[in-house]
């Protein structure tokens, strides 16, 4: 076994014990609510353990890209289809993991002294955009 093949074995395995937390605290701060004066309010609430997601999440997220190589490399020969198949969604996650964390960090941190402080600017990804003119006139 070479050394990248260990380290993306760790990294996948880290990535796991990560997501595993990240599903204990995301239980311990419940469901987001889904209009913007009560997010603000959650978010308040539940800012130490919305910090710790933000950050675990970005490391697991991370961490799936030697993972997924190495489970890759290891599958291969198995069954090159499944392998590419299985691998390949993984890896088709790990871009919507990183566009959800920038909406979860926009919510969590200040951004240059900026933070989200009204209900309109925390609901914006949670609620439907209104429909544009030419949806309304379907």
């Amino acid at each position: 076994m070479n050394s990248r093949y260990k380290f993306g074995g760790g990294a996948l395995a880290a990535s796991g014990v990560l997501f595993a937390v990240l599903a204990f605290l995301n239980f311990q701060t419940g469901p987001p609510p889904s209009n913007g004066a009560a997010i603000l309010l959650w978010r308040d609430s539940q800012v130490l353990i919305l910090d710790f997601v933000s950050e675990f999440s970005f490391f697991a997220t991370v961490l799936l890209i030697p993972g997924t190589i190495a489970l890759y490399q290891d599958l291969v020969d198995v069954d090159r289809a499944k392998a590419a198949t299985g691998c390949g969604i993984i890896a088709a996650t790990i871009p919507v993991m990183a566009v959800m964390l920038v909406f979860h960090g926009r919510l969590v941190y200040p951004i240059y002294g900026m933070r989200v402080e009204t209900p309109e600017a925390a609901g914006m990804p949670a609620t439907p955009r209104a429909p544009t003119s030419l949806q309304a006139e379907r």
